[in-house]
């Protein structure tokens, strides 16, 4: 996985971006962007994935370094593409370079940075009622929002779409189900 960080998000955690390297290669579904940001007294670090715009939350408690950064982002990913059944097919979709290395790199996309501030502007709008399911309930409602970056097409969406095409690709195959009611992607469409 290849992050970009912000500088803010890098200051928070003591990580030295100068030294990071500006990532020239692209690593189509290895590159998520991350910043922090406080909501309700909280720490929160949001995590953007920047071919999607697939946005993954989680408290900032106990990331101190990159490797507790990486292992705070497995444990949102886990959490939100675990249940629907995703979660398996995008590790499978990885490269052996993206999955094996965590790489922290600065921020390179303007778009993906303006979108996390968007994401970070609608997420104040909801008060956190302290039930423990807040991240889920944010990542479930910032990822059925239509984007304009995306032609107005909603994160959930074009992470499918990203997925099935690099897993056929490889050879894989990946069959969500078309109809919205499903259980298994109401994490995906509890908002539509």
């Amino acid at each position: 996985m290849r992050f970009h960080l912000t500088r803010k998000l890098a200051a928070a955690i003591k990580c030295d971006l100068q030294t990071a390297p500006a990532a020239e290669t692209p690593a189509p579904q290895g590159n998520w962007y991350a910043n922090i940001y406080t909501q309700d007294r909280r720490p929160r670090i949001l995590f953007v994935h920047e071919a999607s715009l697939l946005a993954l939350l989680c408290y900032k408690r106990g990331v101190t370094d990159g490797r507790s950064l990486a292992a705070a982002f497995d444990e949102a990913l886990r959490g939100y593409l675990g249940p629907v059944g995703l979660l398996e097919p995008y590790l499978l979709s990885l490269d052996d370079n993206e999955a094996l290395s965590n790489e922290i790199c600065r921020t390179g996309s303007r778009s993906v940075l303006g979108v996390m501030n968007e994401y970070i502007f609608m997420s104040r709008d909801v008060i956190d009622d302290n039930s423990g399911n807040f991240n889920l309930y944010m990542m479930e409602y910032l990822n059925v929002m239509p984007m304009g970056p995306l032609k107005m097409a909603r994160p959930c969406d074009r992470f499918i779409e990203i997925l099935s095409a690099r897993l056929a690709r490889i050879g894989g195959r990946l069959n969500p189900p078309s109809d919205r009611s499903d259980p298994a992607m109401m994490a995906f469409y509890r908002f539509s």
